[in-house]
């Protein structure tokens, strides 16, 4: 927020009455209700990407139906302000996909084997370029020696000055030679 409208809402604030703030009847010592908010599923209770060993021969990518059967895993690392990401895992093959106002995804390095990148097309109707509420979907296979990091491009939205693209979340895929199990990292730069 910026400086004027946080001033405008502690002017607010204090023009208002005392007896204008909602709390508990005067009648009862309950107090007001508790607003219960449903836990989120911690990311530490779901099993990580590599518990199970992953195969030495290469596999055919999954159908969307295998991806629709696939359970949600937790990567080896991802920062505590990326919360729109999940990731799947069917034999060597990850998808992670990422709700958030993407405009794009592009690999900046490594290998184009087997991967696939996805945005959905924008909205005929709507008035912007990208849907505000797309994603951004990213498939690829982990295999000893890989190395690849791609990149998600969201909108940015400004208040006076418009708006443009910056870059949000980094996935980064390595499975050093000699290492016993890959890594696989979100980044928010």
């Amino acid at each position: 927020m910026k400086a004027p409208q946080i001033a405008l809402l502690l002017l607010a604030a204090s023009m208002m009455s005392p007896d204008s703030i909602a709390g508990p009847d005067a009648g009862t010592d309950a107090g007001p209700a508790k607003v219960v908010i449903p836990p989120l599923v911690e990311e530490a209770t779901l099993p990580a990407f590599d518990a199970e060993p992953f195969p030495a021969e290469k596999s055919t990518a999954p159908k969307a139906g295998e991806w629709k059967e696939a359970p949600r895993v937790r990567l080896s690392r991802v920062p505590e302000r990326v919360t729109s990401c999940n990731a799947y895992r069917v034999r060597e093959w990850m998808k992670i996909d990422c709700h958030q106002q993407t405009a794009g995804v592009r690999l900046l390095a490594g290998s184009t084997d087997g991967i696939t990148l996805w945005v959905p097309d924008p909205d005929p109707d709507g008035d912007a370029q990208v849907n505000e509420n797309s994603m951004a979907e990213v498939i690829f296979p982990v295999r000893s020696g890989d190395r690849r990091v791609f990149e998600t491009v969201d909108l940015e939205f400004g208040d006076w000055d418009g708006w443009g693209t910056g870059s949000s979340v980094l996935i980064e895929e390595r499975w050093l030679p000699g290492a016993k199990n890959p890594e696989i990292a979100l980044l928010s730069p």
